[in-house]
């Protein structure tokens, strides 16, 4: 017999285990937190504050005029207070008629003297210009502001030229805001922080005196320059106007 051949079988292949891959677990996206806003304190209410401000007290020296010429019949006192608007003295006004009257009769004085024969178209000059002067209009000399009389320059009988300075008078302003005022009249009292008392006039808003740099001020017109009282800052008033 042969010799018997012996087959060797190839061995299997190595099997390879795959590791096996779990799938990733499902992505959870986590919503950004809820902000809760605070809610806001309420405003303070405060209580409402009782009139007041702060005061300035202005002091200033204005000089009065003759609007016109004629003859000074009276004229006030140093230290007299005065209104607005109102006189410091009166003048007799000149006229035409008395203007005339004077210069007739002064020219027939001139020309004839004391001439016998012409005595009598004199004296009826003279009557004439009487009569003129009585009929001659007697106005005030008014101030524009109020306040106390410092200085008279004239005296009566003077005769006064058209804007001749007559007078001085120092007037005395009060400004304080607004809100420091209580009452809608215009006759006015300040009242100080130290009790004082200083009466005066409400000027009217927009006018040339009561302009101040602010809108929410005004103006009080003092009846006189108190003597206790200094120019300046005044702290804080209280207004009440009638």
């Amino acid at each position: 017999m042969g010799p018997t051949m012996t087959v060797v079988a190839p061995a299997p292949a190595p099997v390879v285990t795959q590791p096996v891959v779990a799938p990733p677990p499902d992505v959870v996206e986590t919503p950004p937190p809820v902000v809760v806003a605070k809610p806001r304190p309420a405003p303070e209410v405060k209580p409402a504050l009782a009139p007041g401000g702060k005061g300035v007290l202005v002091i200033a020296s204005v000089a009065v005029t003759a609007a016109s010429r004629g003859t000074v019949v009276d004229v006030t006192k140093v230290g007299a207070a005065i209104k607005r608007d109102s006189g410091v003295g009166h003048v007799r006004l000149y006229s035409a008629n008395f203007d005339a009257a004077q210069a007739k009769l002064a020219s027939l004085q001139k020309k004839y003297g004391t001439s016998e024969d012409y005595a009598d178209f004199i004296a009826q000059a003279k009557q004439d210009y009487l009569a003129a002067a009585r009929r001659r209009e007697v106005k005030p000399i008014e101030s524009t502001v109020g306040g106390t009389v410092m200085k008279v320059k004239i005296r009566p009988g003077d005769e006064l030229r058209a804007k001749q300075v007559v007078a001085e008078v120092a007037t005395a302003k009060v400004i304080a805001p607004a809100e420091a005022i209580e009452g809608s009249g215009t006759t006015c009292v300040v009242k100080l922080a130290s009790g004082a008392k200083l009466e005066g006039t409400l000027l009217t808003a927009g006018s040339t005196e009561a302009t101040t740099e602010r809108t929410t001020e005004r103006m009080i017109e003092l009846d006189r320059v108190p003597k206790d009282v200094v120019a300046g800052n005044l702290g804080d008033v209280v207004i009440h106007c009638e």
